[in-house]
């Protein structure tokens, strides 16, 4: 009988009692990962479970560049493509990431082939390689295009652009571009020489 009696009470020694720590009225009052049931906070882990973390510690990277960018800055939603430090990314079509603001810089032979940046906010272009913006395709933003490579920029398309300025070297191509027009005046943005795009002229800049 007194071996029956003290097995019990080893026996409620090792029961584990759920504590008011753990009382809840609905899932709002349980931690992350625990669900409210029977009154009381279950599943997911209880205090002091897993290591600590360091409050004062490095943050987690919640933000990764688009694909396309070599580099970013999240705070001023800007977009750096640069054939220099990534010329695979140069090798197939570049499309600026809708919102942002893009910098691409071309400065290897053959690449860039097809550039768009219908959906950026703006995007300016350094086109420095030979044979480089083949056709490129600017968006309702602000859209600067530095055409210095031999034979580059044959098709610049910027007539939907709210300012355009587009810059020829001498051995550039620039065969075909389209600037924006103004109303009664489809010549006002275009530049000092043909198919060059200016937008200081009155109406050639509407960008807000």
């Amino acid at each position: 009988m007194r071996f029956l009696l003290l097995l019990c009470l080893a026996s409620a020694c090792s029961i584990n009692h759920r504590s008011d720590q753990f009382a809840c009225t609905n899932v709002n009052q349980c931690d992350p990962g625990q669900r409210c049931e029977d009154g009381f906070c279950v599943g997911g882990t209880t205090p002091g479970d897993g290591p600590d973390v360091d409050p004062d510690g490095p943050k987690p990277d919640t933000f990764s560049c688009p694909p396309q960018c070599t580099s970013c800055n999240i705070q001023t939603n800007t977009c750096n493509v640069d054939c220099g430090v990534s010329p695979g990314t140069c090798a197939n079509a570049i499309n600026c990431p809708a919102g942002f603001n893009c910098n691409i810089i071309c400065t290897r032979n053959d690449l860039c082939q097809n550039i768009n940046c219908s959906q950026g906010e703006s995007c300016k272009i350094d086109c420095k390689g030979n044979a480089t913006c083949k056709n490129v395709v600017c968006g309702p933003g602000r859209c600067d295009v530095t055409c210095s490579g031999g034979m580059s920029c044959p098709k610049i398309n910027c007539e939907s652009s709210c300012a355009c300025d587009i810059s020829c070297g001498n051995n550039a191509s620039c065969i075909d571009t389209s600037c924006p027009q103004v109303e009664g005046d489809p010549f006002q943005c275009e530049g000092f020489r043909p198919n060059v795009c200016n937008s200081e002229p009155d109406g050639c800049n509407t960008c807000m």
